[in-house]
C-alpha cells in the first residue's frame, strides 16, 4: 500500500514505554505523535476510530489503527470500543499536542489551530477526516487542569450526561460517517492527575485553556459582543432576551467578529438581528 494514501496518526509502542518513569503505574503512558504508523488502507471507504482511557490523567485518545491500539492497552490504558465511524475523505481534522500538560485537542477549525499553536502547542498534522452526516459532540470539562479536558462522542446521551454533571457543551466538533458503540460517561466532571512526561512539566500559561473554541474567542459576559447558544447554534446580542435565557451549560460569550461566528456555524438571532 502506498504511503501516501495513509495519514500519519498517534504513538508507537516504543514512545509509550518511554514514558515510564521508575515505579509509575502503566497508565502514566502517553499517547504521542509517530511519523511511521499507518492511519487508513487506501481501499477502505471508512475506517472505525478506536477509543481509549487514560484513567490516570482522564485523557479518551482516539486512534484507526489496530496495532497502535493494543501496544497502548498493553501499557495501560483502557479500551472502550468504537469511538466513531470516520470517512477516508472529506474535511481536515486537525490534531495538537500540549507538551506541558499531555493533552491532545482536535479541531477541524484552521483558526483555532493557529490560535493554539500560536499559543504554545505542538500542531501534529492532519489526523482524520470530517464528513456524513452525523455529528460527533465536542464538551469541554472547566474543572481539567491537564489532559482531558475536552471529549468527543457521537452519542447525544453520553454528550448530555456529561453536560448533566458539568461540563460545557460547545457544539459539533466534526461529522462522521457512522456512530460509535454507547459507552458510560464519567460520572461528573474529574480533576485528572498530571500525566508523566518526558521531561518537567509545568502548567501553561496559554496553552491548556479553553479560551479559544472553534475559532471564536471564549471571553466573560461583561466583554461580550455576541452571547452564543451552543444548542440551537444561534447567536444574539447580549441584551436580547432571548439571550439572557440561555442554560448555562449552553452559554458561550464571545468578542470574535461577526463573520467569525457566523463561520463557525453560527445563524443570527431574528428577533435582535445581530
Amino acid at each position: 500500500m502506498r504511503t501516501k494514501n495513509f495519514k500519519q496518526l498517534f504513538a508507537s509502542s516504543a514512545m509509550a514505554a518511554s514514558l515510564l518513569l521508575g515505579t509509575v503505574a502503566p497508565v502514566s503512558v502517553l499517547a504521542h505523535e509517530d511519523t511511521s504508523v499507518s492511519y487508513v488502507a487506501e481501499t477502505a471507504a471508512t475506517v472505525d476510530m478506536l477509543r481509549l482511557y487514560n484513567p490516570n490523567s482522564g485523557e479518551h485518545f482516539y486512534t484507526g489503527n489496530a496495532s497502535e491500539k493494543g501496544s497502548l492497552v498493553a501499557a495501560g490504558w483502557k479500551y472502550e470500543g468504537i469511538g466513531w465511524v470516520s470517512p477516508t475523505e472529506g474535511s481536515d481534522v486537525y490534531r495538537l499536542y500540549n507538551p506541558n500538560n499531555g493533552d491532545h485537542h482536535y479541531t477541524t477549525n484552521a483558526a483555532e489551530k493557529d490560535n493554539l499553536a500560536n499559543a504554545g502547542w505542538k500542531y501534529e498534522g492532519v489526523c482524520w477526516k470530517s464528513g456524513g452526516e452525523i455529528p460527533c459532540y465536542r464538551v469541554y470539562n472547566p474543572n481539567a487542569r491537564g489532559a482531558g479536558s475536552h471529549h468527543y462522542t457521537t452519542s447525544q446521551a453520553e454528550a448530555q450526561s456529561l453536560v448533566a454533571a458539568g461540563w460545557k457543551d460547545e457544539g459539533i466538533g466534526w461529522m462522521v460517517a457512522g456512530y460509535g458503540q454507547t459507552i458510560t460517561p464519567p460520572a461528573q466532571p474529574s480533576q485528572p492527575s498530571q500525566p508523566v512526561n518526558p521531561s518537567n512539566p509545568v502548567q501553561p500559561s496559554n496553552p491548556g485553556n479553553s479560551n479559544v473554541v472553534n475559532g471564536l474567542n471564549r471571553v466573560s459576559e461583561a466583554e461580550a459582543v455576541y452571547t452564543l447558544n451552543t444548542n440551537t447554534h444561534k447567536f444574539h446580542r447580549p441584551s436580547c432576551k432571548h439571550a439572557k435565557s440561555i442554560h448555562d451549560n449552553n452559554v458561550f460569550y464571545t468578542n470574535s467578529s461577526r463573520e467569525a461566528v457566523i463561520n463557525a456555524g453560527y445563524v443570527p438571532c431574528k428577533v435582535c438581528k445581530p
